[in-house]
């Protein structure tokens, strides 16, 4: 039986009269595109499968990463902390050895002081300062002997 364009809707009718006829004919009609979809879809179905399990080991990793990351910035705070102790430490050292250097300098000062009291009355001790008369007496003798 040859059906022609203004055959059609009669076709329908018959395949919604014959229900049997709607498979077969879903059989004859599909592309082989359209018959190898099932394969496709699976194919997707596991690809799909695959990447979610690579997008769970990428999220675990973005974890771990992200605690190690937090771990890095909580010791670069620890770091800086203990950098700026260090430089109060180092400016307070500096403070108190200028102060030293002063010390060390007003007491070098009072050391020559002392040295100088120390060697003047030494001096006077051993060998007196002459009188301004015994200076005459030895500058009038220089006189009569000559």
């Amino acid at each position: 039986m040859a059906f022609k364009v203004k055959d059609d809707p009669d076709l329908v009718r018959l395949l919604q009269k014959h229900p049997e006829w709607r498979a077969e004919l879903r059989r004859l009609l599909p592309t082989d595109e359209l018959l190898a979809l099932p394969e496709l879809v699976q194919s997707l179905a596991e690809t799909q499968w695959r990447t979610e399990e690579h997008i769970t080991t990428l999220a675990d990793a973005q974890r771990q990463t992200e605690e190690r990351l937090s771990h890095v910035e909580e010791q670069i705070a620890n770091l800086a902390n203990a950098q700026r102790c260090t430089e109060e430490r180092v400016q307070t050292f500096i403070e108190t050895q200028e102060r030293l250097i002063e010390r060390q300098e007003r007491l070098i000062d009072t050391v020559r002081d002392l040295k100088g009291r120390v060697l003047e009355r030494t001096y006077v001790k051993v060998r007196p300062v002459p009188t301004l008369a015994l200076f005459s007496h030895n500058f009038g003798s220089q006189i009569h002997t000559r």
